[in-house]
């Protein structure tokens, strides 16, 4: 058990930390861009000439980036599943064209995430504190695990790039529930599989208002990190707050 002190106060007993990813272990914005840019080039490639920037534009805009390429506070990027993304690019091209089908979206995602592959260094950096409080935690006995509206594999193979994979003893993404972020799903399969673990032990550290009311539905402690897309909401509503996860000191529970 650890003790995580935050300011003045402190979570005491804790077994088990889960982490959000984006925003929260990696710069959602380097990440999400990428990513935005390479989808909305590849689907807008499909227009004609004339055509092109409007649709870059739309579909950049459609899945959450804004100026100076960062992802909007209300997301969607970083804060819905992918499936909600893909619907929402569906829908926005069927306006423009009617020849796009689902399956085509579908592969055009799929496509893009092979090109994140041999891209990593571009869009993965680490965020403050992240090494610091991985590595206290692992040393004081506390599980780590990872839930994130990103699918499974997207994120092991992001963590195998970091060199942060052997690190978590659980990772959770969308595409393994029913029902993603904020719902409490992802938090529930993950104390079915740690059943051991009373849930006043338990705290997830996210940047996202998605992330603080999965916590507050699934009834365990919350910590709030300001290096996301945080919206007002998030900011005004969270009862632990950082900067960053250097904030955040973990200490041996005796």
């Amino acid at each position: 058990m650890v003790n995580l002190i935050v300011a003045e106060e402190s979570l005491n007993d804790i077994e088990l930390v889960i982490f959000d990813k984006d925003g929260t272990l990696f710069d959602l914005h380097k990440y999400w861009s990428f990513v935005i840019k390479e989808r909305a080039k590849y689907f807008a490639s499909f227009f004609t000439n004339h055509e092109v920037n409007s649709v870059f534009s739309m579909l950049i805009g459609v899945m959450g980036l804004i100026e100076n390429d960062r992802i909007s506070k209300i997301g969607p990027i970083g804060i819905k599943p992918r499936d909600y993304i893909i619907d929402l690019v569906y829908s926005a091209l069927k306006i423009k064209s009617p020849n796009f089908s689902m399956k085509d979206v579908e592969y055009g995602f799929e496509l893009i995430d092979s090109i994140i592959d041999n891209n990593f260094g571009k869009v993965i950096k680490k965020l403050p504190g992240v090494d610091e409080i991985i590595s206290a935690l692992k040393e004081r006995g506390c599980l780590i695990v990872v839930a994130t509206s990103d699918i499974e594999q997207r994120a092991i193979t992001a963590f195998e790039y970091a060199k942060m994979l052997d690190y978590f003893d659980y990772i959770v993404g969308s595409d393994q529930v029913l029902h993603s972020k904020p719902d409490s799903e992802m938090v529930d399969v993950i104390l079915d599989k740690f059943n051991y673990i009373n849930r006043d032990n338990v705290v997830l550290i996210g940047d996202s208002i998605s992330d603080l009311e999965m916590a507050k539905n699934a009834n365990i402690n919350f910590i709030g990190v300001t290096t996301g897309a945080n919206s007002d909401e998030f900011i005004r509503n969270s009862e632990f707050l950082v900067e960053s996860l250097l904030g955040i000191e973990v200490k041996k529970s005796y």
